[in-house]
């Protein structure tokens, strides 16, 4: 099957990453997340996840240095 200019495009592009996430990462917690409004009717409505806190991806300065305990 002859392939058209487009498809040899596509197939040859390399997405650009950022920079965190061209090498080790670590997962770093922030501070727990909340509703502006409606706290009680959103956190029954998503019990697992309401509240948790954000995660922000850091580049690790220790790559493997991580054991599993630490593995979310």
């Amino acid at each position: 099957m002859k392939k058209s200019a487009l498809q040899k495009a596509r197939a040859s592009y390399q997405p650009k990453l950022p920079v965190v996430l061209t090498g080790a990462v670590k997962a770093v917690e922030g501070k727990p997340t909340e509703s502006v409004a409606n706290q009680e009717e959103i956190k029954a409505l998503f019990p697992n996840t309401y509240g948790l806190p954000e995660l922000k991806f850091e580049k690790d300065p220790n790559p493997g240095m991580a054991s599993p305990s630490t593995w979310a």
